[in-house]
């Protein structure tokens, strides 16, 4: 079995204020809210008996 390996982000590559990683942290969020509007939508047409 082959062992994980962690390698630490070196300063070239990592750069967390860039356009290219502003873009990706905005899609991101994009998608979170359409999922959180899509969970809400399910959740109401859901209906669960809770024994009542």
């Amino acid at each position: 079995m082959a062992e994980s390996v962690h390698v630490q982000p070196r300063g070239s590559t990592f750069m967390p204020n860039s356009i290219a990683e502003d873009t990706l942290q905005r899609r991101i969020t994009d998608f979170n809210q359409k999922q959180q509007g899509l969970d809400a939508e399910l959740d109401k047409k859901l209906k669960i008996c809770r024994g009542c």
